[in-house]
C-alpha cells in the first residue's frame, strides 16, 4: 500500500517535501497539494498507470494561475494512492512565515485521507527564534493567548504545534519537525556588494530628503542613517563565525555632491555619480551592479535610504537567511508583498541589467517568487519617508 505523508504548518514545507522525494529514487512518488503550490516546469493534472514511464517523481495539480497549482481533486488523489509508492501532500499555506496559526478549516485534509495517511508532519521554522511573534507567525491574531510583541522561543513554537495542530488533528502518527535550514545548508557566497540607491529627486518632500538633517535621527540625514545601519550589518557579519569569511563592501550611487564627496562622518563606501539619473531608478541599479561585478561580487544587496525605521538586526537576518536558503533572491515581505531591501545572487545579473526606466528590481522578485527567501516583517519598520511630516 502506498504511503501518504501530509505536510502542514509553516517555515519550509516545500523544501522538506523535495528532500524526501529526492531520497527515494527507486520509488514512484507523487508531490501534490490540497491548497496551492508553485507550478513546476513539468506537472500533471491527471494520473494513471503510465504516468511514471518517464520519471519516478510526478507533480500533480490543476493550473490555478501562471504561477500556482491547486488541488487536482479527490479522484486524482485516489489515483495517486493507487499507482504511487509515496504521496507527499502539502496541506497548508503560510505566506512565507516561519510559524502559523491555522483557521478552523486548516490544514486542508480531505476526510477520506484520514484512514489512508501514514504520517502527518508539522513544520515550524527555527528562523522565528528571537523575533516578535507577530512578525514571524501567519495569522498570529488567531492566537489570543500569545501577545504579538512576545519574542519567540522554543516553548512558543512547541505550544503552537501542540495546541493548533497535534491536539486538533488527533492522529496516531503525527510529529513536529523543527526546520533549521542554517544547520544543513552550505554557504556558497564569498563577496557581497551593498548598493545604496541615493539618486532620488524627493519631489513630495519639497527639498532633498536624503541629505536633510532630522532631529529624530540625532541630527543625521537619511543617507547617513542608511550607511550607518549597513556598517552595523557588516559588523554583525564579522561577529558571526559562519559569515565572517564573506567579504563585504559598499557602493553608493547618487547625484548629490554631499554623497559623492563624502562630507559625512562615515566615509566607508565607494561613491558613483549617476549622470543618467533622468533615465529612472534602473540607471542607478545598473551602475551599481556593474561596479560590483568589477569588484567580483557574487551577491548584490540593494538599499534605498528612506526607510529609517528598519533595524540593522533585521537587515542582517534577511541576508543571513538568504545565504542559507538555497534561493537566489532574498527580500523583506510585509502586508502580503515583497519590499526593499533585497539581495540577488549572480543568477539574476542579466535580468537586473535589462531593467528599464523606473522599473526596479521588485519586478524581478515578483516574476521569480518561487526562487525567493522572504523575510516577514512588521510593515511599520518599512514605512518610507515621503514628506517632512513623516519624520520630524
Amino acid at each position: 500500500m502506498s504511503k501518504v505523508i501530509i505536510v502542514c504548518g509553516a517555515g519550509g514545507k516545500t523544501s522538506y517535501i523535495k528532500n524526501i522525494a529526492e531520497n527515494y529514487k527507486d520509488k514512484k512518488i507523487v508531490i501534490t497539494t490540497t491548497t496551492k503550490i508553485f507550478k513546476t516546469k513539468k506537472y500533471r493534472d491527471i494520473i494513471n498507470i503510465n504516468s511514471f514511464d518517464d520519471d519516478n517523481i510526478i507533480v500533480l495539480g490543476k493550473e490555478y494561475d501562471e504561477k500556482k497549482l491547486m488541488y487536482a481533486g479527490d479522484e486524482q488523489l485516489n489515483n495517486a494512492i493507487k499507482y504511487a509508492d509515496i504521496i507527499l501532500i502539502e496541506a497548508d499555506g503560510s505566506k512565507y512565515h516561519a510559524l502559523k496559526i491555522p483557521n478552523d478549516n486548516e490544514p486542508v485534509i480531505p476526510e477520506f485521507l484520514y484512514g489512508k495517511t501514514y504520517e502527518i508532519i508539522i513544520i515550524m521554522g527555527l528562523h522565528s527564534l528571537g523575533r516578535k511573534f507577530k512578525e514571524t507567525c501567519f495569522r498570529y491574531n488567531l492566537c489570543k493567548e500569545i501577545d504579538g510583541e512576545k519574542i519567540v522561543d522554543l516553548e512558543t513554537i512547541n505550544y503552537i504545534a501542540n495546541k493548533y495542530y497535534i491536539d486538533k488533528l488527533k492522529s496516531n502518527n503525527i510529529q513536529l519537525y523543527l526546520n533549521d535550514f542554517t544547520k544543513y545548508n552550505d554557504l556558497n557566497y564569498k563577496k557581497t556588494a551593498f548598493i545604496i540607491l541615493a539618486s532620488g529627486n524627493s519631489k513630495r518632500f519639497e527639498g532633498n530628503k536624503l541629505i536633510h538633517k532630522f532631529q529624530s535621527l540625532n541630527n543625521k540625514t537619511l543617507f547617513e542613517n542608511t550607511i550607518n545601519k549597513i556598517s552595523e550589518v557588516r559588523e554583525l557579519f564579522k561577529e558571526d563565525e559562519k559569515l565572517n569569511n564573506i567579504e563585504t563592501f559598499v557602493i553608493s550611487v547618487s547625484i548629490y555632491d554631499e554623497i559623492i564627496n563624502k562630507v559625512f562622518e562615515n566615509k566607508d563606501y565607494n561613491a558613483l555619480y549617476n549622470s543618467n539619473n533622468n533615465e529612472g531608478i534602473s540607471s542607478s541599479i545598473k551602475l551599481g551592479i556593474n561596479e560590483a561585478i568589477k569588484m567580483k561580487a557574487d551577491s548584490f544587496a540593494f538599499f534605498v535610504c528612506d526607510m529609517p525605521f528598519l533595524e540593522s538586526y533585521d537587515i542582517f537576518n534577511m541576508i543571513r537567511y538568504f545565504y542559507y536558503s538555497n534561493k537566489n533572491i532574498g527580500a523583506m515581505f510585509t502586508d502580503n508583498r515583497p519590499s526593499n531591501p533585497a539581495i540577488f545572487s549572480s543568477k539574476y545579473i542579466y535580468d537586473i541589467l535589462n531593467l528599464q526606466n523606473d522599473s526596479g528590481a521588485l519586478k524581478i522578485i515578483k516574476n521569480n517568487s518561487d526562487d525567493c527567501f522572504f523575510y516577514t516583517i512588521d510593515k511599520n519598520k518599512l514605512k518610507d519617508i515621503d514628506t517632512r511630516e513623516d519624520l520630524i
